[in-house]
């Protein structure tokens, strides 16, 4: 974590131009005083004042905050993947749905494996939550196959489990 006791030191420890980070830290001052995030819509949904401030709830106000008390941090961020924008429905047994919404058969989903149970809305650091979830469910009965939904390995509690008879 890099961290500085001005704007410009900070840019100065992530290698950043100050002039840039500066002005960035100033428009979203300028969108916090507006009460609005003109940029990225930030609280906006309901769910956005859910997981933030309560103090500022309901409204944009629990999402947006001014950057102007020193220390100020920054941390880097490497582009990677989050979850799924697929995988099979489940139920709340951690059941795969078919097409017609009904379970099928020994055949389950868990975590990143499965469509997210959030829908459309991003739920933070909610895959492992699911797979957490969806485990303590499953652990209850023999698993015949695990195999890893992930693109570089296996991922512990990331998995489609499938219970179906062999033939």
């Amino acid at each position: 974590m890099l961290d500085g006791e001005t704007i410009g030191g900070l840019a100065a420890a992530a290698g950043l131009p100050a002039d840039a980070l500066g002005a960035t830290v100033d428009r979203w001052n300028a969108h916090v005083a507006d009460g609005a995030d003109l940029d990225f819509g930030r609280g906006e949904s309901a769910y956005d004042g859910w997981n933030g401030d309560h103090a500022g709830y309901p409204g944009p106000r629990a999402t947006l905050g001014p950057v102007a008390e020193p220390p100020f941090y920054a941390v880097p961020v490497r582009s990677g993947t989050l979850g799924t924008k697929g995988g099979p429905r489940t139920d709340a047994d951690s059941r795969v749905l078919g097409l017609a919404g009904r379970p099928l058969p020994g055949l389950y989903a868990a975590g990143n494996a499965m469509a997210g149970i959030t829908g459309m809305v991003y739920g933070g650091a909610g895959g492992a939550s699911a797979a957490d979830s969806a485990g303590l469910r499953l652990e209850e009965a023999p698993c015949l196959r695990v195999a890893a939904m992930t693109g570089d390995g296996a991922v512990p509690g990331f998995a489609l489990v499938d219970r179906r008879p062999r033939a």
